[in-house]
Order: structure tokens, then C-alpha cells, then sequence
């Protein structure tokens, strides 16, 4: 039998959390909901 996949953890955090690189590759809870806009240039 295949060796079973470990879930949890930091893995399974990136998996679920993490967004592509057209959406800047951050994890989506730290994507703000408020405050200024920050331009593309200070990034």
C-alpha cells in the first residue's frame, strides 16, 4: 500500500492558505480588508 499522506500542520496550511502567484503568493488571512490601497511600484 502507498505510504499514507500526513495532513496538518505547516503543509497543510500552505496547501489551503497560500495563493498563486498572480494574487502575490501570500498566505490569504493576511490579505487586509482595510486601509490605503498599496501601488503595484512599492511592492
Amino acid at each position: 500500500a502507498p505510504p499514507q499522506l500526513l495532513l496538518g500542520g505547516y503543509r497543510q496550511l500552505y496547501i489551503d492558505k497560500v495563493m498563486q502567484a498572480d494574487q502575490g503568493c501570500d498566505f490569504d488571512f493576511l490579505v487586509g480588508c482595510r486601509g490605503s490601497e498599496v501601488p503595484r511600484h512599492s511592492h
